[in-house]
């Protein structure tokens, strides 16, 4: 799988370059291809994540801000169609969302105009990756087969089975009650903020707007959103005998705690308990603290952490790999591991088993974990006669 992912990574480097060094020789004015808008879309969301973080955004697009995982992030996205056309102007509504102060989304960088940049050219029944590649914006995972087939969305009023989501339903629908319908107004009735229109949350049973400054707030889980104040605002109770209010987060230098958070682009030092402001990739540092997720503080910079290949050392750990000899390097069959597989992060050259074990990944016709997808080479899926037995590598088909 690394192997795979490297080189189609490389489809992205351009004279030598990680695609996102090469940001600046895209005009901004002139985006009509995925591969001309990723670089300002990734720049975008690492900028968004830091600045949000206090919201709650750096566990998803703070690691945009490594340049390797963001290119092998893109790769995947999209399979390596870089050529895939899109939408000039969504894609400027886009840039323009994530270098806007609004921090009141659902949990995603992604706004609507973001994903309506991506101009889908595959067709119900084709094969497909991700949603993105599909006219209906769905591609659903096609049983005991690899990767997936365009499939329809639902209209409004058609029955639907995954409440709080919105990818079985036409565009501007979400699933709620057992159908397709159009987000709820404020004073709707909802069971989540997913029933509710942007900018508005699911509090007891009804949709209501964000809670703006000096407006009472509270942090709970159905709300959907981890900070329900609007814009920068955060819900701190810094000042406030009981309870919680919007307000502004603290500033550098100011004092802070887990119930009273930092403003956009700060972070709370859990050793000093107070606001310090995040720096870039690349830019000084005094410690990690200071850097995005995924980097160190070496030498006084800000350097994302090393992958498989790599130099390392022991404070300079790997994310990919183990370190050893200086480099990181996929650990072999029997080797032990620490559990983790998945696109990024595994130590094994295959894959990492239920034993913490590293094992290759099988050929067809091997038998395989179901419940491991990394156990079979690429292009082939594991297919087991049901939960919990053991399964068979065979080819992909769609």
């Amino acid at each position: 799988m690394l192997r795979r992912a490297l080189a189609l990574a490389s489809l992205l480097s351009l004279s030598g370059c990680s695609f996102i060094d090469d940001f600046d020789r895209y005009d901004p004015g002139s985006i009509d291809t995925f591969a001309e808008f990723a670089p300002p879309l990734l720049a975008g969301v690492c900028s968004k994540a830091m600045q949000c973080e206090g919201k709650g955004f750096s566990s998803f697009g703070g690691i945009f801000c490594h340049d390797r995982i963001a290119e092998l992030s893109v790769v995947e996205f999209l399979g390596g169609q870089f050529d895939a056309p899109i939408d000039p102007d969504a894609a400027q509504r886009c840039l323009a969302f994530l270098d806007s102060p609004e921090c009141s989304t659902r949990g995603t960088f992604f706004s609507a105009d973001c994903e309506a940049a991506f101009l889908a050219t595959l067709q119900p029944g084709d094969a497909c990756t991700s949603d993105a590649q599909c006219v209906s914006g769905r591609c659903q995972q096609a049983a005991l087969a690899c990767g997936g087939a365009c499939v329809d969305t639902l209209g409004e009023g058609a029955p639907c089975a995954n409440a709080n989501e919105d990818d079985e339903c036409d565009y501007g629908l979400v699933c709620r009650g057992g159908s397709c319908q159009r987000p709820g107004e404020v004073g709707a009735p909802c069971e989540s903020s997913n029933d509710c229109v942007d900018l508005t949350y699911c509090n007891f049973g009804a949709c209501r707007p964000l809670a703006n400054v000096g407006d009472a707030c509270a942090i709970d889980s159905t709300t959907n959103y981890s900070d329900p104040c609007r814009g920068a605002l955060v819900c701190s109770g810094f000042n406030q005998a009981s309870g919680r209010i919007c307000q502004a987060g603290r500033l550098a230098g100011e004092s802070c705690s887990n119930s009273i958070p930092c403003g956009p682009g700060l972070r709370c030092s859990m050793a000093t308990m107070t606001c310090f402001e995040l720096v870039e990739s690349g830019d000084a540092c005094v410690s990690k603290d200071e850097c995005p997720i995924a980097h160190e503080c070496v030498s006084n910079r800000c350097t994302p952490l090393p992958l498989a290949g790599e130099a390392c050392t022991p404070t300079f750990p790997c994310i990919q790999g183990v370190c050893q000899g200086g480099v990181c390097t996929l650990q072999p069959a029997g080797a032990a591991c620490d559990g983790g597989n998945g696109f990024l992060f595994g130590q094994c050259d295959g894959y990492c088993t239920a034993a913490n074990l590293c094992a290759a990944r099988g050929q067809e016709n091997d038998p395989c974990d179901a419940s491991i997808s990394e156990s079979c080479d690429d292009g082939l899926t594991c297919i087991s006669p049901g939960f919990g037995q053991p399964g068979v590598c065979q080819a992909c088909s769609n």
